[in-house]
């Protein structure tokens, strides 16, 4: 993984960012994703993913240890908004709120863990259509494995199970998650 890293003083406004495919971004602000993927993690392990439109904060002080990844090629503008204490606050909780999900996720047991994190990528990436959810191929399945603790072996075993029960496709650019609104049904729970 390449690293950039940046200072960590606030921006000035409309700052823009390009930043390749597997590199990783450290800057002290709140981000606005024009094209790409950006993924957070916590300690190597998965937390959140955004994607163009969506806002991202990073902020050392206030949450030490997260590190960002470009997924895809990524372009991004610093946003003014982080200066705004009230929409700081709402990316703190929101980040927040996905940390803990993801908490609660390691409690499952071993299928219900992966299950919760297609879900969890199909909410915050995914595009549903026609009762299907496309989520861009951004992780490895040896990745896939390490986030919810289990073997590449067992991960491997787990999609071969579901692609012939036909609740998830795969192609080297999309999973597809069949039948979303049983997804939904199952973690709306």
């Amino acid at each position: 993984m390449k690293k950039t890293l940046m200072t960590n003083k606030p921006l000035a406004k409309q700052e823009y960012y390009q930043i390749n495919k597997n590199q990783a971004f450290f800057h002290k602000g709140s981000f606005y994703i024009l094209s790409g993927i950006i993924v957070c993690l916590y300690k190597e392990q998965f937390i959140a993913a955004y994607q163009a439109g969506d806002t991202f904060f990073m902020d050392e002080d206030i949450i030490p240890n997260l590190t960002f990844v470009a997924k895809r090629d990524t372009h991004l503008i610093a946003s003014e908004a982080y200066m705004i204490e009230e929409k700081r606050n709402q990316l703190i909780h929101q980040f927040f709120n996905q940390l803990s999900s993801r908490l609660v996720n390691y409690s499952y047991r071993t299928e219900e863990r992966i299950t919760a994190l297609f879900f969890t990528l199909g909410c915050q990436i995914g595009e549903v259509k026609n009762n299907s959810c496309t989520i861009p191929s951004i992780f490895t399945q040896k990745e896939l494995a390490s986030f919810t603790n289990v073997t590449r072996e067992y991960y491997n075993a787990l999609y071969k199970k579901w692609k012939d029960e036909a609740v998830i496709t795969y192609s080297k650019k999309n999973w597809i998650l069949n039948n979303w609104t049983s997804w939904v049904a199952r973690h709306q729970m």
